[in-house]
């Protein structure tokens, strides 16, 4: 005998929510790095730089965040841990889902963005790997991308929201 299943819309709320953690997870796996992140305060520069990759190229775009960039950057932090702070502190955002173009876009969020760090992907890569290996590793990932990432400049605004503005910045 079928009998309908009848639960409180409380219950399903309280459902989802002790489920929500689980399913986050399964659909992000983590790569990266930083026990030593920190998040941009009111006041602070963030960036967000988007990578629009074709279809194709998701599997490695992953393997090369997986395997040459967050072990270069672990590998320069052993050393010259000052050197590699702002991509310590950069989070990888991956994409649930495809554009409406079919490509799948992947973010760096530089947050905050460190004053007068080089955020060059290559020359981070050429610190530890070969010249040749570097370019090689860094011509492979650019494949992957169906047309040039883009990159916005943001502040992170404060409690008041908006209390926060750049000196002399248009609002």
């Amino acid at each position: 005998m079928n009998l309908p299943l009848r639960i409180a819309p409380r219950w399903w709320a309280l459902a989802l929510l002790a489920l929500a953690p689980a399913a986050a997870a399964a659909c992000a796996p983590s790569t990266g790095p930083s026990p030593f992140a920190a998040r941009a305060a009111a006041g602070d520069t963030v960036s967000l730089v988007q990578y629009y990759v074709r279809p194709d190229g998701r599997e490695r775009f992953e393997q090369f965040v997986r395997e040459s960039y967050w072990p270069a950057v672990q590998r320069v932090a052993q050393t010259d841990p000052a050197r590699v702070r702002g991509f310590m502190q950069t989070r990888i955002v991956y994409p649930v889902r495809a554009n409406p173009d079919g490509t799948f876009t992947y973010i760096f969020l530089l947050d905050p963005m460190v004053s007068g760090e080089n955020y060059r992907i290559l020359e981070l890569l050429q610190s530890v790997y070969p010249q040749d290996e570097a370019q090689q590793r860094y011509g492979q990932w650019a494949e992957t991308w169906a047309r040039p990432f883009t990159s916005q400049v943001f502040v992170q605004s404060g409690p008041s929201d908006g209390a926060a503005r750049p000196a002399g910045g248009e609002q």
